[in-house]
């Protein structure tokens, strides 16, 4: 979502017909929500301190969330995520979900867009169909709010001093969320109301309804 200063913001609200101090407000109210916590808490007269093991290597978590259910499918590689992998992703997703009509949300992330990867996808159409959102637009994707809401539920404040502690953390992560799908629910239902807001805000049909109205893929929309 595009955030305007100065000037910017004066020529925006010229164009909408609204009050520069009410865009002010709207976009005070969108950071406020789109910040990640950052607070934490000590005792009282004690600072608080977070262990620092230095860099002793990565995992990368890639993930989608079923609109439908509440249910979050993430696979976990300590290699970085590249379209071979994406791929593989998708094809453990479509195993996951046990359906033969998926749509998936995607950004786009270089690894999104190979174009021996555009070439496979064409020929799985039967099955799953790729919708991207517009570019530079990652706040249009649904799936930020969890993002979000994981970093501060689960990996907030905290070090691990292996890369195998992290990726066991991690990975009792991925068992509990599975029981907090209908908590997860509540959570995107609330981000796609707010989504509905802002393309309202800008006149604009919402981008997932054309997506979750489509005969035979109603109910198997991913967004990652």
């Amino acid at each position: 979502m595009a955030l305007y200063r100065g000037e910017q913001i004066e020529t925006v609200a010229r164009c909408y017909g609204v009050s520069v101090k009410s865009l002010k407000r709207w976009q005070t109210d969108f950071e406020k929500e789109d910040r990640v916590s950052d607070r934490t808490w000590a005792l009282r007269g004690e600072k608080a301190q977070i262990k620092n093991f230095g860099r002793n290597g990565r995992v990368n978590l890639m993930g989608a969330f079923e609109l439908g259910t509440g249910q979050f499918y993430g696979v976990l590689t300590s290699f970085y995520v590249n379209t071979q992998r994406f791929r593989r992703f998708i094809l453990h997703l479509k195993h996951e979900i046990r359906t033969d009509k998926i749509i998936l949300i995607c950004d786009n992330a270089s690894f999104h867009k190979a174009k021996w990867f555009q070439k496979w996808a064409k020929t799985q159409l039967a099955w799953l169909r790729l919708e991207f959102l517009p570019g530079y637009s990652p706040d249009f994707n649904p799936i930020e709010r969890l993002w979000r809401w994981i970093k501060t539920e689960y990996t907030h404040n905290q070090c691990w001093a292996t890369q195998t502690h992290l990726k066991q953390f991690l990975t009792n992560m991925l068992d509990e969320l599975r029981h907090r799908s209908l908590e997860l629910l509540g959570l995107m239902r609330s981000e796609l109301e707010r989504l509905r807001l802002i393309f309202a805000f800008y006149d604009s049909p919402f981008v997932l309804d054309p997506l979750l109205q489509q005969d035979g893929f109603s109910q198997e929309v991913a967004t990652l």
